[in-house]
């Protein structure tokens, strides 16, 4: 009993048990990765050291290193390498955003803070199910946690520190890169004014210096992206198969069929043959490996008349008005697809997939054949989802009336720069790939985590003013 009341003295003990609120998951996942079709494509170019056409490759290194690091001593298990890191990068980004978000209060307070803030992404949002895939997507929330750690601190080391895990996350996964992007020239706007006038609240917490120093690191995972297109004999592209994506992505929002019934008489090409059955989904022209896609150059000889059309798209203003148009289309219904789930069915077990769990980490081939619920189908992610829907809609309103009762600058900058993150994402996937519940769900989940916190910290301050009032009371007595 001595030892329980000592932990329970002890100030560290709500991040002790913070590591619990994992295990569930566990249990729902029967102790296996979760995997999307994207995964055995992944694992695939791991092996091969190859650079994809269609993503980026660092996720690929990333497996590659750590399994060969981990090869040197034991058998390297998969899950550890898709997991461990991710979490640590996960608890000691929340851990910081807690310390810069509430200075004022006691030590413990702050650990009961980032207790619920744990906890609540933990069972209230979709946090864990992207923390237990072997996809990169985990990575974007890491991503957007460390560029606000990097906006607010003033530390150099620490700057440096962020910049690094910025830098290491941005590549993992060619979406981010547009979104750092997006996100730090909207930054850097609108402090500098360009937008209205100069939010003065904002620049209380952050430099103009330090949002252009965002704005220029932002450049760097494109460089190192650039260069490992070129170093695997791309030549000096993004990706090789952008042109593909962009195509399918004006199959979707209709721009396509707009250009071609304007344009085919006047400039016949290829695609006029099938412009009144283009496909309605981006996905759909990307993987259908009997689409249009095949019928008009494939992924290697389509590049010159898919850019031609994308240009000629662009350079007209008629079409670029459809563009613009397209774009917050898009992102207005990427922006409310906050479920988990997306991707996780049953997957064949003759992919890509098995082969490569089968060849280089047979544990979780047998834990994909026989223990895996996702491979069972007995994860019900609509009773799931319908609690994150509610524990969303709920903490927001709640956090809102709680700034709205106290005020608190600094939080309210955290959250409007944490939802402008989340708006850029939004943007980014659905105008270059694809609008799916998996690429806005993936990060939108640090919103209500961070709302979690704000309403503690709101009830701290009221139990606070309770007792000093009664502290005044007796004294005048």
């Amino acid at each position: 009993m001595k030892a329980l009341q000592r932990w329970f003295q002890d100030s560290n003990w709500p991040i002790n048990l913070a590591f619990l609120g994992l295990l569930p998951f566990l249990f729902a996942t029967g102790g296996c990765l979760l995997y999307t079709s994207d995964s055995g494509a992944y694992l695939m170019t791991a092996q091969s050291l190859s650079i994809p056409l269609d993503r980026s490759v660092f996720y690929s290194l990333y497996l590659r290193g750590l399994t060969d690091l981990m090869s040197l001593f034991t058998q390297p298990i998969l899950g550890e390498i898709v997991v461990l890191p991710p979490l640590i990068l996960l608890f000691v980004g929340i851990f910081q955003w807690v310390q810069k978000l509430f200075p004022t209060l006691s030590k413990l307070k702050q650990r009961w803070i980032f207790l619920l803030m744990w906890l609540c992404a933990c069972f209230l949002t979709s946090m864990p199910w992207f923390l237990f895939q072997a996809m990169p997507d985990i990575f974007t929330a890491i991503l957007c946690i460390y560029v606000l750690l990097f906006l607010q601190t003033q530390s150099l080391r620490n700057s440096i520190v962020c910049a690094s895990v910025i830098l290491f996350t941005a590549v993992m996964h060619n979406a981010n890169l547009i979104t750092l992007t997006t996100f730090s020239i909207a930054i850097w706007i609108s402090l500098k004014g360009y937008l209205g006038r100069k939010p003065q609240f904002l620049k209380k917490y952050i430099t103009i210096a330090k949002s252009a120093a965002l704005v220029g690191l932002s450049v760097l995972p494109w460089i190192l992206l650039i260069a490992s297109n070129v170093w695997g004999g791309n030549g000096p592209t993004v990706g090789k198969g952008s042109h593909v994506f962009f195509m399918g992505k004006l199959c979707e929002n209709g721009i396509l069929k707009t250009y071609l019934d304007n344009e085919c008489a006047s400039k016949p090409n290829p695609f006029c043959a099938y412009k009144d059955s283009l496909p309605e989904h981006t996905w759909d022209f990307v993987w259908n490996s009997h689409g249009i896609l095949e019928k008009t150059g494939g992924w290697h000889h389509s590049k010159e008349l898919y850019n031609e059309i994308i240009l000629g798209t662009l350079s007209k203003p008629k079409y670029i008005a459809l563009h613009i148009q397209a774009a917050v289309s898009a992102t207005a219904q990427q922006v409310i697809l906050t479920h988990g789930g997306d991707g996780l069915t049953p997957l064949d077990t003759n992919a890509t997939l098995a082969q490569e769990l089968k060849l280089h980490y047979p544990s979780e081939y047998q834990a994909f054949l026989h223990d895996s619920q996702q491979q069972q189908g007995t994860i019900n992610f609509e009773f799931y989802n319908h609690i994150y829907d509610w524990a969303s809609l709920i903490l927001i309103v709640a956090a809102i009336f709680c700034l709205y009762r106290r005020p608190q600058p600094l939080l309210i900058a955290f959250l409007c720069i944490a939802g402008l993150f989340i708006l850029c994402n939004a943007f980014s996937t659905a105008c270059f790939a694809n609008v799916l519940a998996r690429l806005n769900a993936r990060d939108f989940w640090i919103l209500p985590m961070l709302c979690a916190g704000i309403i503690l910290e709101y009830l701290f301050s009221l139990y606070d003013g309770k007792n000093s009032e009664i502290g005044s009371s007796s004294d005048s007595i």
